[in-house]
């Protein structure tokens, strides 16, 4: 936010700066994303029992970055939590329109975590938007949970 702020700083005091809108900053949604993911995974265990890991022990639970190499394309995740049994992906949106490229994203990142053997890969989809009728349709993601429910508000 400040980044916003503090050029404008003294229009502000003096009262000469003009403001329109929040939406008409420039990269405004970009901002509430990022403060959407961390809200997201700042508060994780409320996801727990939507990712039907309620009474199971984490062993960790943060985003995920491997680095690129030469021959091996790195992989971002936006929150990893993993079980003795399970690595849980978690992708977070916040846009107006969720659509079915978030499904091609996720499967790209599961192709390029290497996980290891004897551990089973599950996927979840945390959004504030709208689903595309694909994605809430075709059961990809294995948990997929609106911010409401992350907010305690269903």
């Amino acid at each position: 936010m400040l980044k916003y702020v503090e050029p404008h700083a003294s229009e502000i005091k003096d009262g000469r700066y003009e403001f329109a809108s929040l939406e008409n900053l420039p990269e405004w949604n970009a901002i509430l994303g990022l403060q959407f993911e961390n809200l997201v995974v700042n508060n994780f265990r409320s996801l727990l029992p939507a990712l039907h890991l309620e009474g199971v022990q984490v062993f960790s639970a943060a985003p995920f970055r491997k680095a690129r190499k030469s021959a091996d394309r790195g992989v971002q995740v936006d929150l990893l939590v993993q079980t003795r049994k399970a690595v849980v992906l978690v992708e977070i949106k916040r846009q107006r329109e969720i659509g079915e490229e978030v499904e091609r994203e996720m499967a790209e990142k599961v192709r390029r975590l290497h996980v290891p053997a004897g551990m089973s890969v599950r996927t979840a989809l945390v959004y504030a938007g709208a689903l595309s009728k694909g994605v809430r349709g075709d059961g990809y993601f294995d948990a997929l949970i609106p911010a409401e429910v992350l907010l305690g508000m269903t």
